[in-house]
């Protein structure tokens, strides 16, 4: 089996982010990771019956992807708070599933959510965190959050707020992903999941992110584990890149940190540690790098890059609104996208999150028009041709700096050329017989010698 193809072959992101499936556990499920079901099987929302007991962060498969793709880390918590949906209250907020609107104060908390619904959003909160973290740092300016553009988009991608005026709170932001695996490692070591769940979560309790840790960390103090199973921090979490890496740089970064998921969860299939799975993918065994190749390939890692929103995506048309003096403003290129979507599914209006407190509007499509539900104040809108596809603040905060073409190149780089047909490792270009591992852990120097 050809471990790395340089054929592209996974088809695009629809333009609403959703409709495309994925057959790896990398890129799988938007944030808003969905499954359903009994304790004895659990139903994706695309109607996939898997049993409990034989849940693998490697065998999920979703099939709608509304936000960009989650670390298959999380995406293991999620599905383990799911199976205790009903003894942790059920759902009463949501018709769905919980997803991340806006900031959650604590009377809201208090009186309109369950305890599922509140750790449910905890662990998708803190999975956006884990992907958005060296942005908020760099935007958090020391001020409150009136005034600091890294805390409204913490609240805003987020769902919850921190005092980023006071003294440590980038590393409070660093260390609060990190505190929710170790913990729940820890959980996963004793069994005891709904202690864990009712331990290390209050919605009566400040729901801010220092809350938040705080609990995890007290959980965590008293359920002290050392383990090897889990991959370490840094393997799973992408390194800050300067604003003009190259492209091979931001690909490589995004490679290391993927290759290194599917090791991990190469390792759950497998029944070992994280670090015996390093061992056993790097021994040079050709049976041991089959099996790893399921996971770790050209079509899984472009749709992993896609579904996390690295790869720009291009609008058929673009949308705009008339402002105050006349002129008409661009929508960035994600609202224009969902824009044009509902458009061309004859759907008459929908809701959007604009500007930089994420509030809400509603796009009527009927009567071109764009309308506060609080003010009532509307605005003309338009479709026109589209242009160049702008980034916008959220995906260039998840490193959406890649074109298809851009990202194309970049795999070819990374794989062998398709000139005999024969596939190669990842990583091993025409000509040569390196390892992947040796070829992958390159790629970050080569094209800044």
């Amino acid at each position: 089996m050809a471990a790395w193809s340089a054929k592209l072959t996974a088809r695009p992101v629809a333009a609403n982010g959703g409709l495309f499936e994925l057959r790896e556990a990398v890129g799988v499920g938007g944030s808003e990771v969905a499954v359903d079901g009994s304790c004895a099987q659990l139903q994706t929302a695309c109607g996939l019956n898997v049993r409990a007991s034989k849940l693998n962060p490697g065998e999920y498969k979703f099939a709608r992807v509304k936000e960009r793709s989650l670390s298959p880390l999380f995406c293991e918590i999620l599905v383990v708070v799911w199976q205790h949906k009903k003894l942790l209250g059920g759902q009463k907020h949501f018709p769905d599933r919980p997803t991340l609107r806006h900031k959650v104060k604590k009377e809201e908390f208090c009186s309109g959510y369950t305890d599922f619904e509140y750790v449910y959003m905890t662990v998708l909160g803190l999975a956006k965190l884990h992907s958005l973290v060296e942005e908020i740092t760099k935007l958090n300016n020391g001020e409150g959050f009136t005034r600091n553009p890294g805390v409204q988009l913490l609240e805003r991608a987020c769902g919850m707020t921190m005092h980023g005026d006071r003294e440590g709170a980038n590393a409070m932001l660093r260390s609060a992903p990190t505190a929710l695996l170790e913990a729940f490692q820890a959980a996963k070591a004793s069994g005891r999941f709904l202690d864990f769940f009712r331990q290390a979560f209050d919605r009566q309790a400040d729901p801010c992110l220092e809350g938040r840790t705080s609990r995890l960390l007290h959980f965590l103090e008293s359920h002290r584990l050392t383990s090897t199973s889990a991959a370490p921090w840094e393997d799973v979490s992408l390194r800050p890149l300067a604003a003009d890496a190259a492209i091979k740089d931001v690909a490589g970064e995004h490679l290391r940190v993927f290759g290194n998921e599917c090791t991990w969860q190469w390792s759950r299939q497998r029944e070992m540690s994280y670090e015996e799975a390093q061992r056993a993918r790097f021994s040079g065994d050709d049976a041991a790098a089959e099996d790893f190749a399921r996971l770790f390939n050209a079509e899984s890692f472009s749709r992993a890059m896609r579904a996390r929103g690295v790869v720009r995506r291009r609008a058929a048309a673009r949308w705009e609104a008339q402002v105050e003096d006349g002129s008409w403003s661009p929508y960035d290129d994600e609202a224009s996208a969902a824009i044009e979507a509902a458009h061309l599914a004859g759907q008459p209006r929908l809701e959007l999150r604009l500007g930089p407190r994420g509030w809400t509007y509603v796009i009527d499509l009927a009567n071109q028009v764009q309308l506060n539900p609080k003010t009532r104040k509307s605005r003309p809108i338009r479709r026109s041709e589209a242009v160049a596809s702008p980034v916008s603040p959220e995906a260039a905060a998840a490193g959406a700096r890649l074109t298809e073409e851009e990202l194309a190149e970049t795999i070819r780089f990374f794989a062998p050329r398709a000139v005999s047909g024969v596939g190669g490792r990842v990583g091993q270009r025409e000509g040569e017989g390196r390892s992947a591992s040796f070829a992958v852990k390159e790629s970050q120097g080569e094209s800044q010698k």
